[in-house]
């Protein structure tokens, strides 16, 4: 974040290109490092899961809603595509959302340190889930159950252990 905020405050259209790669970065860093955390890494980099699906991810277990993340990496893609140098107010706006993102993943993180636990509501399209997520530090095990609440799935419960 440093890096993207420091290439900013440059005011050069150089800084406008780093702040946006470096942006990216940060929030693919974080989102990597919250995986580790809770051993779900190897995983991701097992069926090479890029930025869209981690971030998809996410948002479906109600971390943080993915619409604002998928427009303004759309301005990544175009620099990186097409060439095209965000506008300093789009890049402000980017700066602030994937800085907001990079802290609720850490305190996500440091809730479930805290507490051992986080409980979650999902609602997809038509569907409602509640998602537990349990950490046991002495064994560092991870258990994530969800249960589906949708009309005639009431109570159907799915478990994941990872140690």
């Amino acid at each position: 974040m440093a890096f993207a905020e420091n290439a900013i405050s440059s005011g050069t259209k150089e800084g406008l290109v780093n702040a946006t790669s470096n942006l990216k970065r940060a929030l693919d860093c974080e989102m990597d490092m919250f995986f580790e955390c809770i051993n779900l890494k190897r995983i991701i980099d097992k069926n090479n899961l890029k930025f869209a699906r981690k971030t998809q991810f996410l948002a479906d277990i109600g971390l943080f809603p993915i619409e604002s993340i998928n427009k303004l990496n759309l301005m990544r893609n175009k620099l990186e595509h097409e060439y095209k140098i965000p506008e300093i107010f789009d890049l402000l706006i980017y700066y602030e959302l994937v800085w907001s993102k990079v802290k609720i993943l850490d305190l996500h993180l440091e809730l479930l340190y805290i507490n051992g636990e986080i409980n979650l509501e999902l609602y997809i399209k038509n569907n409602e889930y509640y998602f537990t997520m349990q950490h046991d530090v002495k064994e560092c095990k991870f258990k994530f159950e969800v249960i589906d609440r949708t009309k005639g799935n009431e109570n159907l419960t799915k478990q994941l252990m990872f140690t």
